[in-house]
């Protein structure tokens, strides 16, 4: 359950995120014109053996989403259990902006910056929360894009 949050989810696989079934199309033909399906393909079999290493199970690549934040947006401590067991592997790219989230270790919450470069696993009862984006520089548009690899 989320507390407090505003972000976009950019995903042609959830239909209820768009206005009209012709929007949904519209974007799955934009993420296959910008290379994003081919790319979330290419990352998921380089990405795949190392997971299932890590979980010590199998696992299967699903699709690519973005996940996009202006200035200002956040999303409150919460984790993904009722999403069902699936795992998120996330790049985040800051634009002009200081970003970053935190998760629960240890009974205390760590921060982790976004940096480029940096990738981050997260399963579904990872407590986590995504912290404000803030503009680094009042003459640019802060954003923060999570390019996001879905597995099962």
């Amino acid at each position: 359950m989320y507390v407090g949050y505003k972000v976009s989810c950019l995903d042609p696989t959830v239909p209820h995120l768009f206005a009209t079934p012709e929007e949904q199309l519209a974007l799955t033909a934009k993420f296959a014109e910008l290379g994003l399906v081919d790319l979330g393909e290419h990352l998921a079999r380089v990405i795949e053996p190392l997971l299932k290493a890590i979980l010590e199970k199998p696992v299967a690549y699903q699709h690519f989403f973005c996940l996009v934040y202006q200035e200002g947006d956040y999303i409150g401590p919460h984790d993904d259990a009722e999403m069902g067991d699936r795992v998120n592997v996330q790049f985040p790219i800051p634009f002009a902006a200081a970003t970053g989230f935190r998760a629960l270790k240890d009974e205390a919450w760590e921060l982790y910056y976004d940096t480029p470069g940096s990738v981050r696993i997260l399963g579904p009862n990872v407590w986590h929360e995504v912290l404000p984006v803030l503009r680094l520089d009042q003459q640019q548009e802060a954003l923060r894009l999570i390019l996001s690899l879905r597995f099962r």
